[in-house]
């Protein structure tokens, strides 16, 4: 599993009615992640179908585990957890 963390330039605002000027900033966004299987190409994980697709040897296993558990998909924690039963099976 890769995580690629995004980070965005905010330019800075000018000061309007009611609101004061903002000077230039990063700003964080959420992390893209990334699965890659042996020697294959990573896949970026943006949503569940992503990530079922990722495994496709075990699908039916792999999907009724993440419905078991609940795993978000925009969580590294989760992604790891599929990986942990992933490589388990």
């Amino acid at each position: 599993m890769y995580a690629k963390p995004a980070v965005a330039f905010q330019n800075a605002t000018e000061p309007a009615a009611y609101k004061d000027a903002e000077p230039a900033r990063f700003v964080k966004k959420a992390d893209e992640y990334y699965i890659r299987i042996g020697s294959e190409q990573a896949v970026i994980i943006s949503s569940k179908k992503d990530l079922i697709a990722a495994f496709p040897d075990n699908r039916d296993k792999i999907e009724s585990f993440i419905s078991k558990n609940k795993i978000k998909t925009n969580k590294s924690e989760g992604l790891k957890e599929v990986v942990r039963y992933y490589n388990s099976l």
